[in-house]
C-alpha cells in the first residue's frame, strides 16, 4: 500500500550547508535546493537520511511539518521541493507558534499536532497507510509525536545521530479512553460551536481544566 510519511523538519539541511560552504549567511531557497541535489541523502540532512532508510519513493507522498521560524520554513520548503519530483508529492506544512518563544511553544505544539491529525485523514481519504518520521525537529517533537503514533497506532521511525539504521518505535498497548469524549461532550461540543461567543468557550475551559491542556489558544490569550 502506497504511504503518506510525515515528517518532522529540523535545521539540520541548513547547518550542514553551512559548514559544507563555510558560510553563516542563509542560503536563497533555490542555492539550498541546487546543493541538497548533488548530495548523499546519508549526509544532506536528518531528515533526508532517515526517508533514504524508509525508501521513500515514487508510491509515496511526503507532509513535511516545520516550525514557525525562518530556518524551519526554508529548510522544509527546500526539502518539499526536492522529493516533488522523486515521490508522488510533497509538501510543507507550518506548525503555527512552534519556534524558541517559551510562551508560545506549548500552543504550537498542539498546533503541530493538529496538522498531524489532517495529513492522517488525507491519508485514509487516499487509501494511504500514514507513517511517522520524528527524526528532525526540537525534542519536544519527538516526545509529543511518539505519544501520538502510540495512541493512534502509527508506525513511527527515528534516526538517531550517532546509530547507522532506522530505529521503529515500538507500539505500546495505550489508547486514548472513548469515555473521555462522552463524559466530556458539551465542552467539546461548545468549543467545535463557531457561534459560542468567546466568553462561553472561556466558561466552558474553566469548567474542565482537566482538558484545559487540549486548547488551542490564540496568540492573545497566551500567558507571557
Amino acid at each position: 500500500m502506497a504511504r503518506h510519511l510525515i515528517a518532522s523538519v529540523g535545521t539540520s539541511l541548513l547547518i550542514n550547508w553551512r559548514k559544507a560552504s563555510q558560510s553563516s549567511a542563509r542560503p536563497e531557497a533555490e542555492e539550498l535546493t541546487g546543493w541538497i541535489a548533488n548530495q548523499d541523502p546519508k549526509s544532506a540532512s536528518a531528515e533526508t537520511n532517515t526517508l533514504m532508510l524508509l525508501d521513500a519513493g515514487k508510491n509515496d507522498c511526503i507532509t513535511f511539518i516545520h516550525s514557525d521560524t525562518l530556518e524551519g520554513e526554508l529548510c522544509a520548503r527546500v526539502l518539499s521541493s526536492h522529493y516533488e519530483t522523486r515521490c508522488r508529492g510533497a509538501e510543507a506544512k507550518v506548525a503555527k507558534g512552534l519556534g524558541r518563544q517559551p510562551k508560545s511553544f506549548e500552543n504550537g505544539l498542539k498546533e503541530m499536532v493538529q496538522v498531524v491529525k489532517d495529513a492522517e485523514t488525507a491519508a485514509a481519504a487516499a487509501g494511504n497507510t500514514p507513517v511517522l518520521c520524528v527524526t528532525g525537529g526540537f525534542k519536544a517533537q519527538t516526545a509529543v509525536l511518539t505519544a501520538y503514533a502510540m495512541l493512534k497506532q502509527i508506525p513511527a521511525h527515528y534516526v538517531h545521530e550517532d546509530a547507522t539504521g532506522l530505529l521503529t518505535l515500538p507500539k505500546l498497548p495505550i489508547a486514548w479512553s472513548t469515555s473521555t469524549g462522552s463524559e466530556n461532550s458539551k465542552f467539546f461540543e461548545v468549543l467545535d460551536d463557531a457561534e459560542a461567543t468567546a466568553a462561553t468557550k472561556a466558561g466552558i475551559v474553566k469548567a474542565h481544566q482537566n482538558l484545559e491542556d487540549l486548547v488551542i489558544r490564540d496568540e492573545a490569550e497566551v500567558p507571557t
